[in-house]
C-alpha cells in the first residue's frame, strides 16, 4: 500500500499543539484581547492596532454630601508588530513519516527555538515599562527574604493576590533552590532537592526562564541638582493629563553628559508612592 503523505495543515496543527506546550511561563500573559484582531467591523478586519480603555480612577469621599467626580477613562493602543519564524524545507520522503517522528525530529527544535525568541523578545520589551524595583543590583535572589520583597511590593501597590507570577533568572532560580532544599517540610524539600521545582513562593507561582535578560544602566550618578517646573512643564501631572500616555516629562539641571537608559529606574528625594486605591502614601519613594 502506497504511503500517505502528511500535508500542510496537520504540519501545522502540530506545530502549534507543540507551540503551546513549550510556552512556560509565556502561557500565563494576559491575552484576552487577541480574539479582537479576527474580528470584523461591517465586513473588514481591524487590522493590526487596536484600542484598549484603561480603567478609570477614583477618589472616595468623606461624609455625607456628595462630591461628583468625571468618571474618565484613558486608552492605549495595541499593536501586532512583530512576526518571527523558522524557515526550512520537507522532502516527499520526510512528509510520508508519522507526524511523531516529524515533530521529533522537525517541530520541536523549531518550535523551541521560536518559543525562546518570543520569551526573550517579551521579557526585554515588558521590563523596561515596570516602574518599581526591589533588591540590590547584582546580587541573585537566594533567600526567601529577598524574593519575598517583590511579592511585597505587589501588597503595597494593591495589586490583586490571585494569578501572580515570578519569571527568574537561572542564576536567582538555583540560588532559591538552594534555601528551599534545607527546609524541614518534607514535600518542599524533596522537589527542590531531586526535581529542581520552586512551586508557589509566598503566593506567587515561579518559573524560571533561560532568557531573562539583563539590565545595563545609563552613566548616571546621584543627582543632587534640583528637578524643575517650567512654565512649558507643569509637573503636577494628572490622572486626566496623563491617562493616555502614562507617561509625564521631568526636567532636571545640571545633569550634564549623564545618561539615563530604559528601564531604570529611579527614586526622587520626599516623593513617595501612593495606593492606588486608597492615595495613602505607602512609605516607598
Amino acid at each position: 500500500m502506497a504511503n500517505t503523505a502528511l500535508t500542510a495543515d496537520v504540519v501545522a496543527k502540530e506545530a502549534l499543539v507543540m507551540l503551546e506546550n513549550e510556552l512556560g511561563v509565556l502561557g500565563t500573559f494576559h491575552r484576552a484581547h487577541e480574539d479582537e484582531f479576527a474580528s470584523e467591523v461591517n465586513g473588514f478586519k481591524k487590522g493590526a492596532t487596536i484600542r484598549i480603555r484603561r480603567p478609570a480612577d477614583f477618589t472616595v469621599r468623606s461624609g455625607a454630601t456628595m462630591d461628583l467626580q468625571d468618571a474618565i477613562e484613558g486608552r492605549t493602543t495595541f499593536t501586532v508588530d512583530k512576526q518571527i519564524g523558522v524557515d526550512f524545507s520537507f522532502t516527499s520522503q520526510d512528509l510520508t513519516l508519522s507526524i511523531s517522528k516529524l515533530s521529533e525530529r522537525f517541530i520541536k527544535p523549531a518550535m523551541s527555538s521560536i518559543v525562546n525568541e518570543m520569551a526573550r523578545d517579551c521579557m526585554s520589551t515588558f521590563y523596561q515599562g515596570v516602574y518599581n524595583w526591589v533588591g540590590t543590583p547584582g546580587s541573585t535572589i537566594d533567600s526567601f527574604a529577598d524574593f519575598a520583597k517583590g511579592a511585597e511590593r505587589l501588597d503595597l501597590m494593591a495589586v490583586p493576590t490571585s494569578n501572580r507570577h515570578a519569571a527568574l533568572h537561572p542564576q536567582d532560580h538555583w540560588g532559591l533552590l538552594g534555601t528551599a532544599t534545607g527546609l524541614y517540610m518534607n514535600g518542599v524539600a524533596t522537589d527542590a532537592y531531586r526535581q529542581g521545582k520552586l512551586g508557589q513562593l509566598g503566593g506567587v507561582e515561579t518559573w524560571m526562564s533561560q532568557v531573562m535578560p539583563t539590565h545595563t544602566t545609563g552613566s548616571r550618578v546621584v543627582l543632587t541638582t534640583p528637578i524643575t517646573a517650567a512654565a512649558s512643564n507643569d509637573q503636577a501631572v494628572s490622572y486626566d493629563t496623563a491617562k493616555n500616555t502614562w507617561t509625564q516629562t521631568l526636567v532636571t539641571t545640571g545633569y550634564g553628559s549623564a545618561t539615563l537608559e530604559k528601564g531604570d529606574v529611579f527614586t526622587i528625594a520626599d516623593l513617595y508612592m501612593v495606593n492606588p486605591r486608597t492615595k495613602a502614601s505607602t512609605g516607598v519613594l
